[in-house]
């Protein structure tokens, strides 16, 4: 990658944008839901997909392209990271790393650490290492991790 990032926008998820957001998911995702747990099944996947709409949810858009979706959930202890998906498209250009690069900032402005959890195949996990998140805990799918305000 050659300069910045691109410059990107975060502004609340529309329900209008579902199925443009769900191609997203499953183009960001399939491969890794797929290695853990054998298959994506679509089905499953846009049920789950229908009935869990967290208000939390914002669009990433990139020169008003959608981009990529974020979920933030404030919580007592921490700023919890339900999901970031970026489109493929836009892999390779430092918006998956300014993104979350931002969210600790925040986190640590309400003096809050921020938590995660990333499918152990995904390689996302490197990219949280070097943005200061450390493994916390660990089950058969999934690395649970965190970045303490006080860094």
């Amino acid at each position: 990658m050659a300069g910045p990032p691109p410059e990107y926008h975060l502004r609340p998820a529309r329900k209008d944008e579902s199925a443009a957001l769900y191609a997203i998911h499953r183009a960001a995702m399939e491969r890794y839901v797929a290695e853990t747990w054998g298959a994506w099944d679509d089905a499953f996947q846009q049920r789950f997909w229908e009935s869990h709409w967290p208000p939390e949810r914002q669009a990433i858009e990139v020169d008003g392209e959608l981009a990529g979706f974020l979920e933030l959930e404030a919580r007592p202890e921490s700023t919890w990271v339900g999901n970031l998906e970026l489109d493929p498209r836009f892999h390779g250009h430092g918006i998956g790393s300014a993104v979350p690069r931002e969210v600790p900032r925040g986190a640590a402005s309400r003096g809050l650490g921020v938590t995660l959890q990333v499918l152990k195949v995904n390689p996302a996990r490197r990219l949280y290492e070097r943005l200061g998140f450390c493994e916390t805990g660990a089950d058969d799918t999934h690395y649970q991790m965190a970045w303490e305000a006080n860094q």
